[in-house]
């Protein structure tokens, strides 16, 4: 990190040395050279940052896999509970129209 820290005030002061005017031509080489320098520079920069990915991962597993996979397990059984149950109220309705239908068949023959 410092490599790169030093190698953009290098380039600032060659840049302040040379005292360059605001037209684009000097714009565009300003910023091709500090692109290239961070550029160069970038490859160090994986050493720095953190792993994402592997963070992310480990908070998952660390905090929120055994929450997610308990809440799961409980919806699956509620579900499986409202379907058997949903059933049993079906059939008790069709045995009750079954049974009035009958009913009334006796009353009216």
């Amino acid at each position: 990190m410092s490599n790169l820290t030093s190698t953009v005030q290098q380039l600032s002061t060659s840049l302040t040395a040379i005292k360059p005017n605001n037209s684009e031509t000097t714009q565009l080489i300003t910023y091709t050279l500090i692109a290239t320098a961070v550029q160069i520079n970038m490859v160090n920069w994986k050493d720095y940052l953190p792993d994402l990915k592997g963070s992310l991962k480990g908070f998952y597993e660390e905090n929120v896999k055994e929450t997610v996979e308990g809440k799961s397990a409980y919806y699956e059984n509620l579900l499986k509970e409202n379907i058997a149950f949903s059933q049993r109220t079906q059939k008790i309705a069709i045995a009750l129209g079954v049974g009035i239908f009958l009913l009334l068949a006796i009353a009216y023959f």
